[in-house]
């Protein structure tokens, strides 16, 4: 019994040696910032003829609510999916990558990335989704889809002529009556005048 004892006594002084002379100070532990970045937000897109402009600004913070720095964003990756009129689900597919070390040719202004996607399908509706990656590797999840619609323009109006009058203009054209391949336009025509 003696010898258990002892051994007892030792173990207890090397707990208690171990404990005196830990280094350190207790505090709750450090989570480091999470890579990943927030979800792609307020998207804007709009069609001209063909093209599908879109812009967004660049996330500001991590999925964790805590602030990134801008330079953190290493890029974004942009799906882009058919839709058709039999309401099955998108099948969304990548599209275009954007590299912000060499944006080309989308660009980033104050914050915002703007970025064009041409040769779109009259009367074919697009839907959008965006990544972002950041420089430690993070992805964010997808965006909210965006749509667009690629709308076949009208005509341009023929046959301007401009009258001077002693304190005015005036202003005539042709009714326009076709979309740009010929085909008939109906319904209301509107005129914008720069």
């Amino acid at each position: 019994m003696k010898i258990c004892s002892r051994w007892r006594i030792a173990v207890c002084l090397l707990l208690a040696l171990a404990a005196v002379t830990a280094c350190g100070r207790r505090t709750n532990p450090q989570i480091p910032d999470s890579p990943r970045p927030e979800q792609v937000k307020d998207i804007k897109a709009v069609t001209r003829d063909a093209v599908a402009f879109l812009s967004w600004p660049l996330p500001s913070q991590n999925v964790e609510g805590r602030s990134i720095d801008p330079a953190d964003i290493a890029g974004f990756q942009i799906y882009r999916a058919e839709l058709g009129r039999d309401r099955k689900k998108a099948r969304y597919k990548p599209h275009a990558e954007i590299d912000m070390r060499a944006p080309a040719p989308a660009t980033v202004r104050n914050n915002t990335v703007s970025w064009t996607d041409g040769g779109l399908t009259y009367g074919q509706a697009y839907g959008y989704r965006i990544r972002a990656l950041t420089a430690r590797g993070g992805i964010s999840q997808p965006s909210e889809e965006v749509r667009v619609l690629a709308v076949l323009p009208l005509a341009a109006p023929a046959g301007l002529v401009a009258t001077g009058r002693d304190s005015s203009t005036l202003l005539s054209w042709e009714t326009v009556t076709t979309w740009m391949d010929g085909s008939p336009a109906r319904g209301f025509i509107g005129y914008n005048l720069y």
